[in-house]
């Protein structure tokens, strides 16, 4: 039996009768809409009485949450995200949030017990970015589960994004630049070029390492980026498309464009050479693709591989004088020295592949010391000028 009480400013609270339990206890199932015409309303009474009596009805209200887990995991994660992504998410899943929430009912997770999950947490050391990785993770499963009819309302919307300082980054000024080039002379050839890469075009270090010989344009001096190296527990080391899924056109030094150049011919000979031998790597169409930067049968390097690599660079004695920072560092210092050469934040962010500016102005725009020079020159000259 159904039925509905008016709630007022068109919305309605529908009933659906099941019988009654053991106890003689009325067993009534409910939920809330807005509507705003009669039809309307019978239309989502008769939907809502057909679905409470379907089979699957009291299957999905009493879903745990951990088997709401496996089916967004199913159903969303493994068709949506990037493997790295999957494998932090699950870090998140299976240390923290499962073991919290496990044996409750998804449907019957509460705002108040959100809450109370992110201060135990915060209680027991988990650091300000990992607790939003946290949010993310939660936010996620809610909302799928909202929109999938296994909750009626979304309980985490009301929960605030955990807020933190973001670590000011570490880069080089045109000075420091200008040593690291010097001094990258003592590492083979690809690896000058990787560094190149970072901070003279901004890639990343799976950009990098996902470059193939036709991602080349000499005439031009610009390279097609559009893919990068990946590696997660669940599908290993792949390519895989770009962080924001864009394909962008980089410019870069005619010098540098040389050097890869020499650097692709070297990979082709090695690949004919090797014939049978060679393997090559599955570009995101399932061709085979030689990459620029690989081992010698072609198959890709890890982007960790790159992480260390210059991490050892950085580690030599005789480097001892140059700032540590990291490989992803490299694309900060290009941005800086692309901004304070007045590039336009537009073309910045193009060349850095962001979907949206502000993660150009707010992550990026580090000024330098030489920066502030720079415009301190430029407000004394005015200053100057007008008296």
């Amino acid at each position: 039996m159904a039925s509905y009480v008016n709630l007022g400013n068109n919305k309605y609270e529908l009933r659906v009768s099941k019988g009654y339990d053991a106890r003689g206890k009325q067993i009534r199932k409910t939920k809330n809409v807005t509507v705003k015409t009669v039809k309307a309303l019978k239309l989502e009474l008769s939907n809502f009485e057909a679905y409470v009596y379907s089979s699957d009805y009291t299957e999905i209200k009493d879903m745990r949450f951990i088997d709401f887990v496996e089916k967004w995991r199913l159903n969303y994660a493994k068709r949506e995200l990037k493997g790295n992504t999957i494998d932090k998410y699950n870090l998140f899943l299976e240390n923290w949030i499962i073991p919290y929430f496990e044996r409750k009912k998804i449907s019957k997770i509460t705002t108040m017990q959100l809450l109370d999950y992110f201060h135990e947490v915060q209680k027991k050391g988990v650091g300000p970015s990992a607790l939003e990785g946290h949010h993310r993770v939660i936010r996620s499963l809610f909302k799928y589960a909202t929109l999938w009819g296994i909750t009626e309302t979304d309980v985490s919307l009301s929960v605030k994004k955990p807020t933190y300082k973001v670590p000011e980054k570490n880069i080089y000024n045109r000075r420091e630049i200008e040593v690291l080039i010097d001094r990258i002379k003592i590492l083979q050839k690809y690896q000058q070029v990787m560094i190149k890469l970072a901070l003279y075009c901004g890639l990343r270090r799976g950009e990098v390492i996902g470059l193939t010989t036709k991602d080349m344009n000499y005439n031009k001096n610009t390279i097609n980026v559009y893919r990068a190296v990946i590696k997660s527990a669940s599908e290993g080391i792949k390519l895989d498309e770009t962080k924001n899924k864009r394909k962008r056109i980089v410019p870069a030094p005619a010098g540098l464009m040389q050097e890869i150049k020499e650097l692709a011919k070297k990979k082709q000979k090695n690949k004919d050479k090797l014939g049978l031998l060679w393997k090559g790597t599955k570009d995101l169409d399932g061709k085979t693709v030689v990459l620029i930067f690989s081992h010698d049968d072609g198959t890709p390097f890890t982007p960790a591989s790159v992480t260390r690599m210059f991490n050892r660079f950085l580690e030599k004695e005789e480097n001892n004088d140059l700032t540590k920072i990291s490989f992803h560092d490299l694309r900060h210092s290009a941005a800086s020295f692309l901004l304070e050469q007045g590039i336009n934040v537009k073309v910045i962010q193009n060349i850095l592949g962001h979907s949206d500016i502000k993660v150009t102005l707010n992550t990026y725009a580090h000024i330098t010391e030489d920066g502030y020079s720079e415009a301190a020159k430029t407000f004394d000259n005015f200053y100057k000028s007008s008296k």
